[in-house]
This record gives C-alpha cells, structure tokens and sequence, in this order.
C-alpha cells in the first residue's frame, strides 16, 4: 500500500485515497475537503500505481483480492495514534503551566501524578498507568506524545479531560479549543461502550471535530513557533486515517471494539485470567481451547 511517511512528489500518505500534502491535503478533516472526491476502488488504485510507476503489492495477484479487503485498525490508529497525540501535548503544556523545567521535571511530574489520582477518584476508576514520567509525554527534540499500552491511552482520554474540568479549567479562547478537541475524542470512546444504531453517525460526527479542533491547535502553534527544532501539536496521516476509520469503515462493519485488534486484546486478556485461575501448568493449553469453544457456540433453546 501506500506508505504514510511519503515524502516523494506530492507527499500522497493514504491508500484509500489520494490525500497528499499538496493538492489534497490530509490535514483537512471537512466534509468539503478536496481528497473526498479521491476516493480509490480496486481498478482506480491499480492504474494510479502503474501510472504513477509505483509499487504494486504481490496480493493483489491473490484471487478475488480486491482494495475494500484492506482495512485501517481503529487501535492503531486511535488508541495508539491520535489519542496518543492529544495527551502528549495536553500534559506538555499543563506541565508548562506549573512551571515545570525540563532538566528538572520531577516536582511538576509529581503534581500532575496526583492531579492524575484525584480525578480518577472522581471518576471513580482505576488509576489507568503505574506511575507518570516525563518521559512518558516529551522526549528531547520530539513531538510530545503519551507513551503507553493502547488499553492505558484510551483510559487516560477521560481522565486528562476531569483534570482539565478540576484543575486546570479554561481561561481562554485556545484553551477551550483544546478541552473541546479531547471532550470530542472522549466521546468518540463512549460510543464503542453503548454502542447503537445513532453511534456510526455521533462517531463520525466527533472524529471529524477532534481532528478540525487539533488542526487549529497545530495551526496556531506553528504561527507562533516560526523558530523551533520539534512541532507541537503536529499533525499526522494517523489523524487522516482515523476519518476513514469512524466514516467508511464504522459505517460498514459497526463497532470497531468487536473487531480487528480490539477484538484479540479482549481474548488475550480472557485467557490470562483463564490461566491465572489455578488452571494445571500441564493442561493449560487445552483448557484454554475449551473455554474458546464454549465462548464462540451459541446455543438455542
């Protein structure tokens, strides 16, 4: 497929469309945006790629392979993406806010830990990470990003946001744009948990604002950072792929939590409180299958 850091020609980072860095940009997330109208089936990906004397991947010579097979995963594109992003770079700037140094972070580490426990204590839920480093939201040079497992990203978007509503409430006009840009992700995770026939829409609908609101948030921290060595608040094709995700694909397949590797994170987790049960080292294996049959029969009465 294509790849997502392309710098050749037009900088195209989507197979599913030609969203580019030049005509079709992938940073807008409209309903009007240009690469909407791009959208590729089989037959279009094929002749752009030769055309364009581009890579085409061997599975297409697989029978009955067509490009509708291909699917982004809302895991890797949320939870271990555009989540990721808007932590980061919320932590960053509350760090900033108490006066925390880079080459001393701890006493502003520390205070963001307890806000961090406060406000899962009013949520009344477990504290989503063991502990919080500064490492964990900024490294030297680089774009700030939450580093964590996917489950303890997607458990931290409503605690950042109760902390942003306790402790740090907004003061002005970027500051409200920011809780809204997270408020939108959040609601976006709500939906997977109460899942019905309105969700594909409310998805889509919140997606598409949380990618328009962290968009004006990389706008303006580029105006006012024209001198700078790493981005805030950049913008990733992750942030373009997740559009598709919440729209094409939640549209066609429903929950995304059901599916792809939200789906094996689930059976992972099933089978480690199977084997931390007491199950015999020596049967392990089989009573784990067993439990796989009876989970996926369904029976009728």
């Amino acid at each position: 497929m294509v790849g997502w850091r392309e710098t050749s020609g037009k900088g195209r980072c989507c197979w599913k469309c030609l969203a580019d860095r030049k005509d079709n940009p992938y940073t807008d997330g409209c309903l009007n945006a240009c690469w909407r109208s791009t959208k590729l089936s089989t037959l279009e990906y094929l002749t752009q790629a030769i055309a364009d004397k581009e890579y085409v991947s061997t599975i297409f010579e697989w029978p009955g392979f067509i490009l509708e097979f291909v699917h982004a995963d809302f895991m890797h594109c949320v939870c271990l993406g555009v989540a990721q992003f808007v932590l980061g770079n919320i932590l960053w700037e509350l760090f900033l806010k108490v006066n925390g140094v880079q080459c001393s972070p701890d006493e502003a580490v520390s205070y963001l830990w307890v806000c961090i426990r406060l406000a899962c204590k009013q949520l009344r839920m477990s504290i989503p990470v063991t502990n919080l480093t500064f490492g964990m939201f900024k490294r030297e040079q680089k774009a700030p990003k939450f580093m964590a497992k996917a489950a303890e990203t997607r458990n931290m978007v409503p605690v950042v946001l109760k902390i942003l509503e306790l402790f740090f409430p907004p003061d002005h006009e970027l500051e409200v744009v920011r809780f809204n840009c997270l408020e939108a992700l959040n609601l976006v995770y709500e939906q997977l948990k109460t899942w019905n026939a309105a969700s594909p829409h409310i998805i889509s609908c919140n997606m598409r604002r949380h990618v328009a609101l962290y968009g004006e948030l990389s706008a303006d921290w580029l105006l006012k950072n024209v001198q700078r060595t790493w981005i805030g608040w950049k913008f990733y094709p992750k942030h373009h792929l997740s559009i598709h995700c919440c729209e094409d694909q939640v549209a066609t397949h429903g929950n995304p939590a059901a599916s792809w590797a939200y789906r094996d994170e689930s059976e992972i987790g099933d089978c480690v409180k199977v084997a931390e049960s007491g199950v015999h080292p020596n049967t392990l294996s089989q009573t784990l299958m067993e439990r796989m049959r009876v989970a996926d029969t369904n029976l009728e009465y």
